[in-house]
């Protein structure tokens, strides 16, 4: 990640020199900068800041068995934000878990997004974001509002663990992997007082673009956010009529820089919308449809990867690091479901 993301600066300990010097870059001791800085003003720097500035460095699955670099701005977090906070007011104050690793771009919407707004943060141990019981321990305690997770880990908590500890948290966001409809019916037949939330996005748009109140039978990815727009095109790069499955591209604020040092790869997903409107588009990969009321449909992907608890998986990245065994001449890898039904990666060799 060091490597590929072009790092120029490395922050750590002492014990981090070895592994992180190199002649292009700076490795900054902590322990040092803590000294030097105790006595300085406490005043926060003045730095001009935009919203095409970089604000952060996400790695996803890449084909080729190299993880991608996306480098996102200020401005798409800042709308996704403010897009949520006017949407749901009541989530200003509100008291959120904070679950998702920070390899993931979740946890920027769960800790500074809250924080922005004057929210109040709950952690979760690791213990906890893996644990179905320990979750909701963690959310009867503190009295947690508002949670973030995928599909599967939602399915699990409403199997297996008491309502009454779940009781405060009155927004479920489900982001990740498809949401069904039979998971969206369970969860309303147990927690009747909360929202569940669909969303739809990924790092290269800034986490979400599509929203959902799934409060009825059907299940979809819905609408765009602020400032966001989207198209749905054929193989040609044509617009598709209503009801006829197309693929998903997305433009507006919440589009990434591209990814770093992948200047093949930005020019493959990040396009010009070939209708003359000047807009950067974002090729997803997800094939979706409009439906009759105007709201999306997801109905899957239209390349080869796939979602498994809420990562992102490149079969062909697997495959990759397969071969790279001395005793593997071949492989293949796919998704399959055991039998509780649960989607697991299956490699063959």
């Amino acid at each position: 990640a060091v490597t590929s993301g072009a790092v120029a600066a490395v922050l750590g300990g002492p014990g981090h020199a070895a592994d992180a010097a190199a002649p292009s870059r700076t490795v900054v001791d902590l322990d040092l900068v803590r000294e030097r800085t105790a006595a300085l003003p406490t005043t926060a720097p003045d730095v001009a800041l935009g919203a095409d500035n970089a604000a952060y460095v996400i790695h996803t699955s890449g084909s080729t068995g190299r993880p991608k670099g996306v480098l996102g701005l200020h401005g798409g977090l800042l709308s996704r934000w403010a897009w949520f906070a006017d949407r749901y007011p009541g989530s200003r104050s509100a008291v959120v878990c904070a679950k998702s690793s920070v390899s993931f771009l979740d946890s920027a919407t769960e800790l500074l997004g809250t924080l922005v707004h004057g929210g109040h943060v709950v952690l979760a141990s690791d213990e906890a974001a893996k644990d179905p019981f320990a979750l909701a321990e963690l959310v009867r305690r503190h009295r947690v509002q508002r949670l973030t997770l995928v599909p599967s880990l939602l399915a699990v908590l409403l199997d297996e663990t008491d309502p009454v500890a779940l009781a405060s948290c009155t927004t479920w966001i489900s982001s990740g992997e498809p949401l069904s409809r039979s998971l969206a019916a369970r969860f309303h037949a147990k927690l009747p007082h909360a929202r569940l939330l669909n969303l739809y996005g990924s790092s290269e748009i800034s986490a979400d673009s599509l929203a959902w109140e799934a409060d009825g039978p059907d299940v979809r990815i819905g609408s765009p956010l602020w400032n966001t727009r989207v198209r749905v095109l054929d193989a040609r790069l044509n617009p598709v009529p209503r009801g006829v499955p197309g693929e998903l591209y997305v433009a507006g604020a919440g589009l990434a820089r591209g990814y770093t040092n992948r200047p093949g790869g930005t020019a493959e997903r990040f396009v010009a919308d070939p209708s003359g409107s000047g807009d950067r588009l974002f090729r997803t990969g997800d094939l979706v449809r409009w439906a009759a009321d105007g709201d999306l449909e997801h109905l899957g992907r239209a390349d080869d990867q796939v979602k498994v608890r809420g990562f992102r998986i490149e079969p062909g990245e697997i495959e990759a690091a397969l071969r790279h065994h001395p005793d593997v001449a071949d492989a293949a890898a796919a998704v399959r479901e055991d039998a509780e039904g649960t989607a697991r990666i299956a490699a063959y060799l």
